[in-house]
Parts: structure tokens; C-alpha cells; sequence
């Protein structure tokens, strides 16, 4: 993975700040990556269902405190429908980027960047913020307005036609996500290189979104566990880490994964039966209930930390799309 052979001191142009983040937490990283199915399965749902995305992206959360996820961005743009990476301007000189890792500690997100040549990575000028907005060490914010943090973070997913972002979710979204920029080089840069590098980066953040809901959707697919090996980079011995590898459920078809994002419709109302709903359940134990339930009206277990409680009969359901009678044959 990148991170592997990445070289904080022998990488043209090296970032102080962001190499000093990454440095800092890659060894921490639990690390996850995408293979092409499963990058190109996540590219057609963003062209398609983009409010999959847009509807969900609160829920865009990585697994780890520590977490670093690696995909092939030149197969996710051509299942976009955007082309090649080789259409679009990109970070550094002629190489255009081909594999992507972003690393995630605490809220702050760094992006490591390989290009087609398949030379040494590098650590890119910009950084990201999720939920918590303290200013990186090293960094000044990149001042945009709100059109153009959504179209710069979103990129084609904003102006998707299919898509449908509300006014209170695109405050949301840019009050929740900010974009920094190293200092050092915020001050030297020419404004034309800017542009150039920030047309490179644009709707990398809605990548990341995406790759992380698909995470936290266990049911679209299947990760397998890859055991620490060495190899060699540049003719050079190289220690790879052990991390997972993220691939699709053989069984999930189109259909089936935009079903698993989108959102459930409500029931017709209905009559639901008095039951008992367990909590922390404690599979083995041979459980011992008092005859009583406490002030709360829970019962719990004597032997271990389940308890229970009964919840009464009650409905449930939209019923302005009608209502479900049920018959009990015993």
C-alpha cells in the first residue's frame, strides 16, 4: 500500500505540515483497500443514486479512530462516466494521479497520492476536517464560498440532475466539512498553480464519503484480512503492512446495493403485539430473572448483564398509504 512505500524524506516536494501528520499516525492505521469491483460497484451508485450519498453522508464514518483506505481513483472516475484521470488536471507536473489513500486520525484527513508512472507517493498540499473544525498544526483554511466548497468537495455529484441537496443540508455540509491548506505553501503559491492543483482535487471528498458509507454497510460486502508481507519498491526492500481488503459479496447485484442505501420506506400502519425486547444480551448464560421487575420496570438478569423489558401493543406505519389487518391462527 502507499503508505508502505512512502518516503517522507525522499518525496519531490515533500509537504512539512501533512508529512509530519502522516509520519506521525501510519503506523497506527488500521488499513482498508478497495478492489476495482468494489471501486467501480461504488462509482456507477454515486452516478446513479447520488442521493444515496447526499441523503446519508452523516453516517460517512471511519471504522478506526486511526484509519487509512486506499482505492484506484482512474477506475472510479471511468465508472463515473468522467473518463481518465488522464482528462483531468492533476496535483503535480506531466504523471497524472492513478492511486489514491486517504489517512484518517482523530478528524483530520491527509491524502497520499501515486501517479501512473508508479513512482514514489506523495503527500498532497490539502487536508480535511470532519465534525471537529480546530486548525490543523500548520495549516490555514481555504477560503471558499458555500457554492464552491459543495462543488469543490462534491464535484459532479452537486450538479448531478438526478440529485437533490436541500438548503439545510448544504449549510450542514459545509459547516461540517472544511478544507485546509498547508501555510507554507498557501503563502508562495501562484494563483494559477492553485486553480490547477484545486481542479485536481475537486469532488475527492465525495469520494472519500462514499468509500466510508460503503464500509459502514456490511451488507454489500465482504472484507478478507491480508497477512504482513515484504516485496520490494524501486528495487528496494520493502516491509507491507497487514491490512484488509474490501471486496464485493458475490451475491449483490446493482439493484440489491442501491436497495441497501436507500432509504426504507415506512410500513403501512399496522397493529404490533406486546413482546419483550432484550438489551445487552449475554449468549451462554443460564439466566436467572427475578420475580419482580426494579423501579424502572426492568427485569434483570441475576447471573449476567441482560435485562428486559416489555413493550406494550402498539402501532406502527404510515397509515395515509393504508393499513395491514392481522389474522392470528394458533
Amino acid at each position: 500500500m502507499l503508505l508502505d512505500i512512502w518516503n517522507p524524506r525522499g518525496a519531490a516536494g515533500a509537504i512539512p505540515a501533512s508529512t509530519r501528520a502522516v509520519a506521525a499516525n501510519k503506523h497506527r492505521a488500521r488499513r482498508f483497500r478497495f478492489t476495482d469491483d468494489v471501486t467501480t460497484a461504488i462509482a456507477h451508485l454515486m452516478r446513479d443514486f447520488p442521493n444515496a450519498l447526499l441523503d446519508h453522508y452523516q453516517f460517512a464514518l471511519p471504522p478506526y479512530e486511526t484509519t487509512y483506505i486506499e482505492y484506484d481513483l482512474d477506475v472510479f472516475l471511468r465508472a463515473l462516466g468522467q473518463g481518465s484521470t488522464h482528462d483531468l488536471p492533476q496535483y503535480f507536473g506531466k504523471v497524472k494521479d492513478k492511486t489514491v489513500g486517504y489517512l484518517i486520525h482523530d478528524s483530520q484527513l491527509n491524502v497520499l497520492v501515486q501517479g501512473d508512472d508508479g513512482g514514489q507517493p506523495f503527500v498532497t498540499t490539502l487536508c480535511y476536517t470532519m465534525q471537529d473544525h480546530h486548525a490543523p498544526r500548520g495549516y490555514v483554511p481555504l477560503e471558499l464560498n458555500e457554492d464552491a466548497q459543495l462543488v469543490f468537495m462534491l464535484g459532479s455529484t452537486f450538479n448531478n440532475g438526478r440529485a437533490s441537496l436541500t438548503p439545510e443540508r448544504a449549510d450542514d455540509l459545509c459547516r461540517r466539512y472544511r478544507v485546509w491548506m498547508d501555510a507554507q505553501v498557501r503563502k508562495t503559491i501562484k494563483p494559477g498553480r492553485l486553480i490547477s492543483m484545486l481542479q485536481g482535487a475537486v469532488g475527492e471528498f465525495r469520494n472519500l464519503l462514499a468509500l466510508l458509507l460503503w464500509i459502514n454497510q456490511p451488507a454489500v460486502h465482504t472484507i478478507i484480512d491480508k497477512p504482513a508481507v515484504r516485496g520490494w519498491f524501486n528495487k528496494k526492500p520493502v516491509a507491507y503492512a497487514a491490512h484488509h481488503v474490501v471486496t464485493m459479496r458475490k451475491e449483490m447485484s446493482a439493484r440489491s446495493i442501491a436497495r441497501a442505501f436507500a432509504p426504507r420506506r415506512s410500513p403501512r400502519r399496522h397493529e404490533v403485539e406486546a413482546f419483550w425486547r432484550n438489551y445487552d444480551k449475554t449468549p451462554g448464560c443460564e439466566h436467572q430473572w427475578p420475580l419482580f421487575p426494579d423501579e424502572h420496570g426492568h427485569f434483570r438478569c441475576q447471573r449476567c448483564p441482560q435485562w428486559r423489558t416489555r413493550i406494550k401493543q402498539h402501532e406502527r406505519g404510515d397509515a395515509a398509504i393504508g393499513f395491514v389487518t392481522k389474522e392470528y391462527t394458533t
